[in-house]
């Protein structure tokens, strides 16, 4: 976009990162919505079955924002204030997220979270074009969505006193971004998003129920050693265990067979349900992929009348 008309902007920047022996999920987003924005620190322990945060909102002016105008351009975000401090700055390939919250109180029981990384992009998200940009409505309301997985993680991460480095293969993350501009809907829907290693590479899943009438509807992906598989006609069975919702998903041309198993919720917004997947799924090209035990959460968030692409 070499241009930009002065809009009143929103959406949203959200980051998850996984460890890859499954221990924790780290859950970073910005948003922008209405006259508010908000930035949030999520740190999910997987272990004890809790989940902590951390957020922070203030007022914004008619057309002034945070984020970009879309997540790909070079660009940083600064925030502060009593509860957190968090800075996200992209340059190229590379994007730098640190944040610190001294004094939020872990599952554990440990005080402090302080996060210093770098997530590297692939030259192949920049090259994957499955997903082709669509006309957002007749009205020219436009709305662009999109995703990068499989991003490696270096840096450091502080929990409490304790101070551990990441490598390239010790977590893996992911980029969910949206940017909108006049007055685009906001739906619920579920959204299973999980994060794993098959075979010593990172696997991303992305799964929407698909709506009624198909139109907006958010499109579902697993991707895997730099190439996306789209999936359409997903189907959700889900049912009631202890409170909790247990999800059986496929899709109609038989190549996935997944189950989701909840361990605990969060009480923010949007509301968040965490547990493990477990599955396959057999792609018509390449190996058979094997789900077992990835880290997960279902959340409600949908958009209609949405472009989509994947960066």
């Amino acid at each position: 976009m070499a241009t930009h008309k002065r809009f009143a902007l929103s959406g949203w920047e959200r980051y998850v990162i996984t460890a890859a022996d499954g221990r924790y999920m780290l859950i970073v987003e910005v948003s922008c919505t209405g006259h508010k924005e908000t930035v949030m620190i999520a740190f999910a322990d997987m272990k004890k079955n809790d989940v902590a945060h951390a957020m922070g909102f203030r007022r914004r002016f008619r057309h002034s924002t945070i984020l970009s105008h879309v997540s790909t351009e070079d660009g940083y975000i600064t925030w502060a204030n009593p509860v957190l401090r968090a800075a996200f700055v992209v340059r190229g390939n590379k994007r730098h997220l640190l944040f610190a919250c001294p004094s939020l109180k872990l599952p554990d029981g440990r005080v402090g979270l302080d996060v210093n990384i770098i997530l590297l992009q692939g030259i192949y998200e920049k090259q994957n074009k499955d997903m082709s940009l669509r006309k957002a409505s007749s009205n020219q309301r436009s709305c662009w969505m999109g995703t990068i997985t499989g991003m490696p993680v270096s840096g450091t991460l502080r929990l409490g006193e304790d101070m551990e480095a990441f490598s390239p293969d010790s977590a893996w993350a992911a980029l969910d971004w949206c940017r909108k501009k006049g007055r685009v809907r906001l739906k619920k829907s579920p959204v299973l998003n999980a994060t794993g290693i098959h075979d010593g590479a990172a696997c991303s899943i992305s799964l929407a129920m698909t709506s009624r009438s198909g139109s907006g509807e958010r499109h579902s992906f697993i991707s895997y050693e730099g190439k996306t598989y789209n999936l359409s006609g997903i189907i959700w069975e889900a049912h009631e265990y202890d409170g909790l919702l247990n999800a059986e998903i496929h899709d109609d041309a038989g190549m996935l067979n997944i189950r989701f198993i909840p361990a605990f919720s969060n009480q923010t917004e949007p509301s968040r349900l965490f547990g493990r997947v477990s599955g396959r799924f057999c792609p018509s090209i390449g190996k058979e992929i094997w789900i077992e035990s990835f880290s997960g959460f279902i959340e409600e968030r949908r958009i209609t009348g949405a472009t989509t692409c994947i960066d």
